[in-house]
């Protein structure tokens, strides 16, 4: 029959399995470790976030890039992506005096958030970013010609893609693709930096068929 347990037992098992806390020492040593632990992780989960703001920049570009290809295809009507130091906008070109060309929707930001920490280079243009123009060709003598009036001109930075999916250099030219598909890239036409990082870059190729691909590797001076 099973008795009730009295305070001798009840003494007996407490010594048994005692019930305590953290002592100073082991609170201290655990805290040192998580600090260590944060100290190794804190630099790999840095470069994470670095490399998927590049890997977005990218993104962004590309996706303004097939949106003109896309859109010159559907609509049998040459598009333009115009290129600007701080972002891109999309151009239909005008199919007749009836018919004129605009701008479609607003500057395509590669750094949304506008941090100031990413640039590009267009190598097809042979410009750095300090040389990119903000403003159309025609807007930098302050013309202030009203928005319905802004045009591209051959001033101006732009690709131009054909109703048939083909882009077009122009003025420009196009680095050739096998440079862009060495490992490290030896060359592409758009290059992405992350500006006070010397390790690594975006590196986008546009093909003369329109097609465009995109990759993060260690840059090369």
């Amino acid at each position: 029959m099973h008795r009730p347990a009295n305070s001798s037992d009840l003494t007996q098992r407490s010594r048994r399995d005692p019930q305590r806390g953290f002592t100073l020492i082991e609170m201290i040593v655990t805290i040192g470790i998580i600090i260590m632990a944060a100290g190794f992780l804190a630099p790999a989960v840095a470069t994470m976030f670095q490399n998927r703001k590049l890997e977005n920049a990218g993104t962004i570009i590309a996706t303004v890039l097939n949106d003109a290809r896309g859109k010159a295809v559907t609509t049998k009507r040459a598009h333009q992506v115009v290129f600007f130091k701080d972002g891109l906008r999309l151009y239909m070109e005008p199919k007749g005096p009836k018919d004129p060309g605009k701008f479609l929707g607003d500057l395509e930001r590669f750094d949304p958030d506008n941090s100031g920490t990413m640039s590009y280079d267009l190598h097809f243009a042979r410009l750095k970013s300090e040389d990119i123009p903000r403003d159309l060709a025609v807007l930098v003598d302050d013309s202030k010609l009203p928005a319905e009036q802004w045009v591209v001109t051959e001033d101006d930075i732009a690709l131009r893609f054909l109703p048939d999916g083909s882009v077009s250099f122009g003025a420009f030219r196009d680095v050739p693709s096998y440079l862009f598909r060495d490992s490290p890239p030896e060359g592409a036409d758009i290059v992405i930096h992350r500006l006070g990082d010397n390790e690594q870059s975006g590196y986008l190729d546009v093909r003369p068929t329109g097609r465009t691909e995109f990759k993060v590797e260690e840059r090369m001076e």
